[in-house]
């Protein structure tokens, strides 16, 4: 029987990081192709959008099911979900 992660990748916390800034994209980033790569191909950043710096990003040993809320959220990781 397959796992509802291999039939359901949604709705899940599979890392964690540290917010470290936040930029706002101009109309000259957008025309250069700022962030480019996979960022570019995965996001939004049309002039007047903004992009999230991300640090500390560490991958979680297992999924942790969660709903997505709007505005910034905490879920505490315990030590073993690292």
């Amino acid at each position: 029987m397959a796992s509802l992660w291999t039939i359901s990748p949604l709705g899940a916390i599979v890392a964690t990081s540290r917010l470290a800034d936040c930029y706002k994209v101009t109309q000259a980033d957008a025309a250069h192709g700022w962030p480019g790569g996979n960022e570019l191909a995965f996001g939004d950043y049309a002039p007047g959008r903004y992009a999230w710096k991300l640090e500390d990003i560490t991958a979680l040993a297992r999924p942790i099911p969660a709903k997505g809320r709007l505005s910034f959220w905490e879920y505490p990781v315990l030590e073993g979900e690292q």
